[in-house]
């Protein structure tokens, strides 16, 4: 007598075969002690699967929890403290990984640089690419060489390191207050907006080339603006202003710029926290389908430096 093992999942995992040396049949009742048994073997077949699924389930998590922690430790830990700007960043993942990267640089000429970046996709692929790019850019930096060359290196190295259809957009500004001036290079990222506080208009830093990864060449030339006290700039993924709500509508560079108007003269870490305030208020709780970065620079005016340094040394009571 043969009897099937059948699991939950409808699938043939196994077959009895029942035999006996008299002649007659199984009875009935042996027929279903026989089923019975083939039940038991089944549902500790299914108690094994699920078990071994939960164990499975649970490694892979745990090892998504300590990626996510390796990421976040590639973050700045807090911003530069760099007299004359006041500077904050923020980046939450869709996912336990994610592929943006923000960071700031110390240059050689003693200037500080501000980069955003933006590995396509997210998850673990995404964030090994990000910490790649985040590893060749320091090591750039430790040859204290200036940032064209360092934009030409790290396309190269993305460009070997990326997988088929893997790229990253990145955006590098550099501050020079003493001459009061940035450049810049935009590597087909969202164009960062720099509001000017002369004119209370929003300028963009529209894109230099293509992102990195997909040709040998660099980004185009390095490109100048002025800035001037009370400017900020403005650096985001593609995270924040594509957040949809539950009928799909984006959150927009419009909203972005409404929400950064509504807190000029704050902090940049207060103006950070109201950008992602109103991103939760426009999603409704749909959860974010893709990483959401935002760096603030706020150039300071001189009466606002005035007061940070005199809060620096003010006696505690």
């Amino acid at each position: 007598m043969i009897v099937p093992v059948v699991t939950q999942d409808d699938v043939l995992r196994a077959v009895l075969i029942a035999g006996r040396f008299e002649t007659h049949a199984f009875d009935a009742s042996e027929v279903r002690s026989l089923r019975g048994f083939a039940n038991q073997v089944a549902l500790a077949l299914d108690h094994a699967r699920l078990l071994r699924e939960t164990v499975e389930s649970a490694r892979r998590k745990r090892e998504l929890e300590i990626a996510r922690e390796l990421q976040l430790n590639l973050l700045p830990k807090g911003p530069p403290d760099v007299q004359g700007l006041d500077i904050a960043g923020y980046s939450d993942p869709a996912t336990e990984v994610g592929g943006d990267y923000y960071d700031y640089l110390t240059l050689r000429n003693g200037n500080t640089a501000i980069v955003v970046g933006d590995v396509a996709g997210h998850g673990m692929p995404a964030g090994l690419l990000m910490a790649v790019a985040k590893s060749a850019i320091h090591t750039q930096l430790q040859s204290e060489n200036p940032p064209a060359i360092l934009m030409e290196r790290l396309t190269k190295t993305l460009l070997q390191m990326s997988a088929d259809n893997q790229f990253m957009t990145l955006v590098f500004v550099e501050i020079d207050l003493a001459a009061r001036r940035l450049v810049y290079s935009n590597a087909g990222h969202h164009y960062p907006l720099h509001y000017r506080a002369s004119s209370g208009a929003f300028e963009e830093l529209e894109s230099t080339g293509l992102p990195l990864g997909l040709l040998p060449r660099p980004p185009g030339p390095f490109i100048e603006r002025a800035l001037d006290p009370g400017d900020v700039l403005i650096l985001y993924s593609d995270g924040v202003v594509e957040a949809t709500d539950s009928a799909g509508e984006m959150f927009g560079t419009v909203r972005l710029r409404e929400g950064v108007l509504a807190q000029l003269g704050r902090s940049a870490e207060t103006v950070i926290e109201a950008i992602f305030a109103a991103v939760r208020a426009h999603t409704e709780g749909v959860a974010l389908a893709d990483d959401a970065t935002v760096v603030v620079v706020r150039v300071l005016a001189q009466d606002e430096q005035t007061e940070a340094t005199d809060a620096d040394v003010a006696e505690p009571d």
